[in-house]
């Protein structure tokens, strides 16, 4: 049950229990968790800079709301009770890992114009534009369900559903992706190892970076379904009251979808691949 006034344990501690967090809340796991995303982002930064890469600025921008959030949650800690301050921290956190889908989406792209573009199931000029615009959506639905949940009891339900169907839409729109990337793969592997295509003139780092993008991806899909199930419990159920869930299933899962492209990095992998002649071969 909850109380919108502060209660104490004999101690004088709080007791979260009657808290949206249900149980007390590692100030620790969140400071390590703001951490890592800070070093991913500031990487990310350092990477965009140097290889002029900005097309990654939204894995930067997810990162700083990851930071934000984790931040914001450790504040929210020490003002349990304060319903505002959990939303604030719910939100960022809820809304990053869109822009790190984002990320997901426009690698693809680079990779489908590196190889080659005429193997692409969708144009690759499309890609970033239909997903990202998909992603726009579920942005917004899953910002206001998520002001909804917690700005107010009464709307709690409601909050819970807008929430939810946000979700869905960005697990409907990554499935589509994911597929896109399937086909895009079994279509590029298979010229790649023909002489006589453009695709075998591609930097053999490619398809480290499409594994790369898989297991990112599918990072970013797991994440989603645990957020549905977790929302469709409700605030106060079993998940979502168990932050070993949030760190595992959402933090971890979307750290390393953002660190795996700061170790390849597609302004590295993409490079034009050259002959020990010295002749370029793809740009």
């Amino acid at each position: 049950m909850l109380s919108k006034d502060p209660v104490y344990n004999p101690d004088g501690s709080y007791d979260y229990s009657y808290t949206l967090y249900g149980t007390k809340p590692s100030k620790v796991l969140a400071f390590v968790a703001a951490a890592v995303f800070l070093v991913a982002g500031l990487l990310h930064l350092g990477q965009a800079i140097k290889l002029r890469t900005w097309y990654m600025a939204p894995a930067i921008v997810g990162c700083v709301l990851e930071v934000a959030g984790y931040l914001a949650r450790t504040q929210s800690m020490d003002q349990p009770f304060d319903t505002m301050l959990y939303a604030v921290q719910q939100v960022l956190i809820v809304i990053a890992p869109v822009l790190i889908a984002a990320t997901q989406y426009i690698v693809l792209e680079k990779i489908m114009i590196h190889v080659d573009p005429t193997l692409a199931p969708i144009r690759p000029s499309l890609v970033a534009k239909i997903f990202v615009g998909s992603d726009i959506v579920s942005f917004i639905v899953q910002g206001s369900g998520s002001g909804l949940m917690v700005g107010s009891t009464s709307m709690a339900s409601t909050g819970t559903n807008v929430l939810l169907g946000g979700l869905g839409i960005q697990i409907l729109s990554f499935s589509a992706f994911l597929f896109a990337c399937f086909i895009y793969n079994r279509r590029a592997s298979v010229a790649w190892g023909d002489p006589s295509t453009v695709a075998h003139k591609a930097n053999p780092r490619w398809r480290l970076l499409f594994f790369i993008l898989a297991v990112g991806s599918a990072a970013v899909l797991a994440r989603s379904v645990y957020r549905v199930v977790e929302f469709a419990e409700g605030y106060m159920g079993p998940i979502a009251t168990n932050e070993a869930y949030l760190y595992v299933l959402d933090a971890l899962l979307m750290a390393l979808a953002t660190v795996l492209l700061n170790v390849v990095h597609p302004g590295v992998a993409l490079r034009p691949f050259k002959l020990q002649s010295g002749y370029e071969l793809a740009s």
